[in-house]
């Protein structure tokens, strides 16, 4: 069975554009595309993360998503968007920074 991804994509037309192209990625790399995050092994939410107010509906966002999932459940969520600096992604405790 392949590993599932959900892409949720708030803002503009540039994070439409980037979810597709992540989608398109995450295809090439084996993931099947699914409806919602209560079935996906990875939910990965493209927004603008330009200021203190978008960084933390950001968080709140993935705080949401993680309360959903089941107990058994390993699920990764991503975040990726448009940021000022590396500072604002390094807030969500991402380690290394991905491009596609």
């Amino acid at each position: 069975m392949k590993p599932t991804v959900y892409i949720e994509t708030f803002g503009c037309q540039m994070n439409v554009a980037d979810s597709e192209r992540a989608a398109t990625g995450l295809r090439k790399a084996g993931y099947e595309l699914c409806e919602s995050p209560e079935k996906a092994d990875v939910v990965l939410s493209t927004r603008v993360l330009c200021g203190k107010r978008a960084q933390q509906k950001a968080s709140t966002r993935i705080g949401e998503v993680r309360a959903q999932q089941s107990g058994d459940q390993k699920l990764l969520v991503g975040v990726m968007g448009a940021s000022p600096s590396w500072k604002a992604i390094r807030s969500f405790g991402v380690g290394q920074q991905s491009t596609w």
